[in-house]
């Protein structure tokens, strides 16, 4: 944990977001950076309730400064289904994190997501979001 909390120090005083599913990884990322980062959880379409409750729960019982960013995702592009679906998915959420002022996002992708085959790894790339998980 002090090799994570050392990475952060890093970002002090920059605006933080860490994409906060309340899924293991990004919750340990969100933990780790909640003196410096807002915890940020997408409700969509796509989310159900629960996982939303269970992500605040996890924020709040650890101290973390969490938002909820309501998007729809079913737009015209998306209800086509088109194969590049979960790079476009994956652009079009970081950068509704990004047209909320912050400079820097967080994920928690791990070294092990890099071995595998996900377009959203692409745009998350091209959106300059940032892994602490994967880089340490």
């Amino acid at each position: 944990m002090d090799r994570i909390k050392r990475y952060m120090e890093k970002f002090e005083g920059e605006k933080v977001a860490v994409s906060y599913s309340g899924g293991v990884d990004s919750s340990l990322v969100a933990y780790a950076a909640r003196e410096i980062a807002d915890a940020v959880t997408i409700k969509s379409e796509f989310v159900p309730d629960y996982v939303l409750d269970e992500a605040k729960e996890f924020a709040e019982k650890f101290g973390m400064r969490h938002k909820i960013l309501n998007i729809s995702l079913l737009d015209d592009e998306m209800m086509n289904n088109p194969t590049n679906r979960c790079y476009l998915c994956k652009k079009r959420i970081i950068g509704e994190i990004k047209d909320l002022g912050y400079n820097i996002i967080m994920d928690g992708t791990n070294a092990d997501d890099l071995d595998e085959e996900r377009p959203g790894l692409k745009a998350k790339d091209e959106m300059g979001v940032i892994s602490p998980l994967a880089d340490l």
